[in-house]
């Protein structure tokens, strides 16, 4: 049966009101800060290792997290999947270590370690009683730099991910939602799955992911955050002791990524499977994720399909009962993203159910947000932020994507929150004409 149906637009849905714009920003706004929170502090060790800090008093944890800046895009094509591949490998032993035991000196301080991949960086991240703040920073610094890369973790892992590559191929929604980045972002680096590809990864040597380990991951392409109950004095001084001998590299930056290329009117991309559901992905480019129209479109993106009094699911899905669910969200990113909209039907319906979503979609170029709509996604979006505070690793992953979405700098990252806070927060309904 069809599984998935994926429409792909070159712009994003045009938005009411004057200028094309439903929602205007009218102000700046504040981050909301706890007397337990001490201020941001922002400085660059001498090897080009930029470091955010924030003192965190309100439990005795720390958040060490190391955000490099090399992602799936990247990746020269041979080597798609490499730095996923370097996640696999970074915490399985290095020159000092051996294979198993960074596990086992986080888990002995009572701590979690863990990593991940996405286009446009690649995470390590560590989170444990405050008291060994020590042993976070040093593990941390050994694993991102003097990974050993053993000979026989590399196979094995491999077979790991060649596994997950499989079972990604077997997933339906995953299936999809890979089928729709190909088309969305053909000619970029973003239509790649993160992942990799069961040929690359199989192809790939030793000798190549340590080469381009040993050339991206460098001082001038890190940032590290670190967050939580700790003397800042003191935290710096214990930085400079752990990370100060980092690699520098030279000149590090990673190839240009090819532009993004400029999408048609519109494409349908279609993807069949055995299965019992179809699934509708209507995906609209919008600009880089820096783009001062981005909590714009994140708002919409809420009125539309999150929640269960958004648009899509109290028309597509409770009054035509066309759709056993429906949706819509915000990928983000350095070089462009995407608004999708979608449903989840029985599989007999896809060109009404198609319709209905598109539909509710255009409505946005021809009606207003009401205000009591506006005012619900502005509460949804602003309860995320503070849920992120709620613990020092979801605040410090939100330092540190703000600290690093600008390529090669985290100056003015704290401007940047400020201000994409306020565009978020004074949003308004634009009247119509």
């Amino acid at each position: 049966m069809l599984a998935t149906l994926g429409l792909f637009s070159a712009c994003g849905p045009k938005l009411a009101g004057p200028g094309g714009s439903g929602l205007a920003s009218t102000s700046f706004g504040e981050i909301g800060r706890s007397r337990n929170v001490g201020p941001i502090l922002k400085f660059t060790l001498e090897n080009g290792l930029q470091v955010v800090l924030e003192e965190n008093r309100s439990a005795p944890v720390v958040a060490v997290q190391t955000w490099v800046k090399v992602g799936a895009a990247d990746e020269p094509d041979r080597l798609a999947g490499v730095s996923h591949f370097l996640e696999h490998m970074l915490f399985k032993g290095t020159k000092r270590r051996g294979v198993g035991q960074i596990a086992r000196e986080i888990e002995q301080a009572g701590g979690e370690i863990n990593a991940w991949t996405s286009f446009d960086e690649t995470v390590y991240h560590v989170v444990l009683a405050s008291e060994f703040l020590d042993v976070g920073l040093d593990v941390l610094s050994d694993a991102v730099t003097n990974s050993s890369l053993d000979a026989k973790e590399f196979s094995r892992e491999r077979g790991v991910i060649l596994e997950e590559v499989k079972q990604g191929l077997d997933d339906p929604d995953r299936g999809a939602a890979q089928k729709m980045f190909a088309g969305v972002f053909r000619g970029h680096t973003y239509a790649r799955p993160v992942i990799g590809s069961i040929e690359t990864v199989s192809s790939m040597t030793r000798d190549e992911v340590n080469a381009f380990y040993q050339s991206r991951y460098v001082a001038s392409n890190m940032t590290l955050v670190v967050v939580g109950d700790f003397d800042t004095e003191k935290a710096k001084a214990k930085i400079q002791k752990f990370f100060g001998s980092l690699r520098t590299g030279g000149k590090a930056a990673s190839p240009p990524r090819p532009a993004m290329p400029k999408a048609a009117p519109l494409q349908v991309d279609v993807l069949t499977r055995d299965v019992k559901e179809s699934q509708i992905l209507a995906a609209f480019r919008i600009p880089a994720v820096r783009d001062e129209d981005i909590p714009a479109l994140d708002l919409l993106s809420v009125v539309l399909g999150q929640g269960e009094s958004c648009r899509l699911n109290l028309e597509v899905v409770r009054n035509r009962q066309l759709a056993k669910s429906a949706f819509s969200y915000v990928f983000g990113a350095r070089d462009g993203g995407v608004l999708v909209a979608g449903a989840v039907t029985g599989g007999v319906r896809v060109d009404e159910v198609t319709q209905a979503v598109l539909d509710e979609v255009a409505k946005l170029s021809r009606l207003p947000v009401g205000r009591a709509e506006l005012e619900k996604a502005k509460t949804i979006l602003e309860s995320d932020r503070v849920y992120d505070r709620e613990t020092v690793q979801g605040y410090a992953r939100k330092m540190g994507y703000y600290a690093t979405m600008k390529h090669g700098t985290c100056l003015g990252f704290v401007p940047w929150a400020l201000r994409t806070c306020g565009r978020l927060r004074t949003s308004t309904c634009a009247p119509s004409t």
